[in-house]
Parts: structure tokens; sequence; C-alpha cells
């Protein structure tokens, strides 16, 4: 008989669940053991307590048909109406069913640790929210977005994005499209400033270009860019339905003794940094020399 695990995931005001099944044989022994993730679906919650989650929960299995004698797992993060001891949905789910053993979520608990140590630093805080600046700044304007693709000088599939404000490791997309195409936000900034006439704007994209051209940005975007790489890595193995404990204990081990070395890595990151901020020199000359013409 198939097994069910649950997986709750709060996103606002949607509530997301996943079930895991694996086939036994009749004797109760797993054949082949193969994860198979099914989406359920999106549920309104309007209750948020630990009892009104756990009732949505129930619902939910109900409706769709599954044997609730058979929930064997729990996932959740660490929210206390969902994972507390004594009347989160886990121990509320625990109490009726003795075999829905909890886990927390790998994915959560690698974010959560990321999200405090990026979070108590200044100086990266105030990267990210000059990064969210930028991505503003061209986004709210079709002209400037489509001035931004236009400037083809390296690949134009690599674009900003806009910062996750969860998942901090998937903000290693946002920072490689800065990297790559350094050059062209400074010249489409730079083009902006030379011909537009509106103040504001022009305003808004000398501040831009001021703190671009800072060599403390451009080495942020090499060295937060490769911590968040390293770490973008494992969390999105973490999250394969085909992951194994010993796997991903393994990867974490890993990617801290990456993090560590790149300690003694100073020097390579600041020469990247380096030649990057050469061509942050060139457009800048390029733009005094339009300004002349």
């Amino acid at each position: 008989m198939p097994k069910i695990d649950i997986y709750l995931k709060q996103n606002h005001e949607e509530t997301e669940k996943e079930q895991d099944i694996d086939n036994l044989d009749s004797d109760g022994n797993p054949k082949t053991l193969q994860i198979n993730e099914l989406f359920i679906g999106f549920v309104e919650i309007l209750d948020q307590s630990g009892v009104g989650l756990e009732e949505s929960i129930i619902n939910c299995i109900t409706k769709n048909n599954l044997n609730l004698p058979k929930l064997r797992g729990q996932g959740y993060d660490g929210a206390a109406n969902i994972s507390g001891v004594y009347s989160g949905v886990l121990a509320r789910l625990k109490s009726k069913h003795k075999l829905a053993t909890y886990i927390h979520c790998a994915f959560y608990n690698l974010n959560l640790v990321l999200n405090d140590e990026m979070n108590s630093s200044t100086e990266v805080k105030n990267f990210f929210g000059l990064e969210e600046k930028m991505y503003t700044f061209f986004s709210n304007s079709i002209k400037r977005w489509q001035l931004l693709l236009s400037s083809g000088s390296s690949d134009i599939s690599i674009t900003l994005k806009r910062l996750c404000t969860t998942r901090w490791s998937s903000r290693y997309d946002s920072l490689l499209a800065i990297r790559h195409r350094y050059v062209d936000i400074l010249k489409c900034l730079s083009q902006i400033v030379l011909r537009s006439k509106n103040e504001d704007e022009i305003i808004e994209a000398n501040y831009l270009i001021v703190h671009m051209e800072d060599f403390q940005f451009i080495f942020s975007v090499i060295f937060i860019g490769k911590f968040l790489e390293t770490v973008n890595v494992v969390s999105k193995v973490l999250q394969s339905p085909k992951q194994k404990l010993s796997t991903a204990v393994s990867l974490l081990n890993s990617a801290l003794i990456n993090l560590q070395e790149y300690r003694s890595q100073y020097s390579d990151f600041f020469e990247i940094a380096v030649e990057i901020g050469k061509n942050g020199v060139y457009c800048k000359n390029l733009k005094k020399k339009e300004a002349e013409e």
C-alpha cells in the first residue's frame, strides 16, 4: 500500500502541499524505492493557528481521497504554528498518527542560516539595497528596459532580476547578471545621463553610476557572487526528490570547506574585481568623450 509524506510550504496567503509515495510489496518491504512528488494544489488559509492549519491539511488530504492513516512523514519550516512541539501542526498530527515522523526542511534551514549571516552585515544589506534599486530603475520603464536589452555587447539573455526576499541562494542569478553585464549597465546609465531630459531620471542614473564604479561594489559582486554560487548549488540539490540524506550531509560539508577556503583567496577575488573595474573606467572615459562631442 502507498504511504504518504506531507510537505507544507507557506507562501504569503497560499499553502502548497506535496506527497511522496513509495511502493511496498505484500510483506510491507520496499520493492525498488522510488519517490514520486505530486502537486495537490493551492489552499487558501484563513486560520494560521496550529488548529486551523491541521484542519486545512486534513480536509485537503480527505478531499483528494488519500488514506490519512498512511501518513508517514511531515516536512515544514521552523514557524511555531507549524513546527511547535506542543500545539503546532506537527505535534497535532503526530498525536493522531504516530508514524508521521517530522523532519525540518533542510532547504529552509540552509536559507535561514544564509539569511541571518547576510543580514548581520551592514555592507551586504546596503549592497543588495543598491542592486534592488538598479533593477527597479530599469524595470519601471519600458524604454529603459529595452535600452538595456538592446545593449548587446554581452549575452542579453542574462539580465537583471528582482531579488527574492525568501530564497537568498537564488540571488546568485541576479549577481551573475551584474557581473556579466556590468559594462552594458554602465553604458545604458551613461546614455540616460547624456540624453535624458528628465532631471529625476538623470539624478537616479548618476547615483547608480557612482555606486557601481565604487570598488567596494565591484568586489562585492565577485565575492558575494562566489559565496552564493556555492550555496545555490547545495540548495538546489537539497530540493531534489531523489536526494539522499547522506549525500546532503556530504554536500553541506563540502560547501563549508569551500567557503572556508575563500578566506585565503582574497587576492584572486581582488584581481577579478580590478579587471572588471578597468571596464568601468573605460565606460567613464567613453561617457566623457561622448559629452565632448
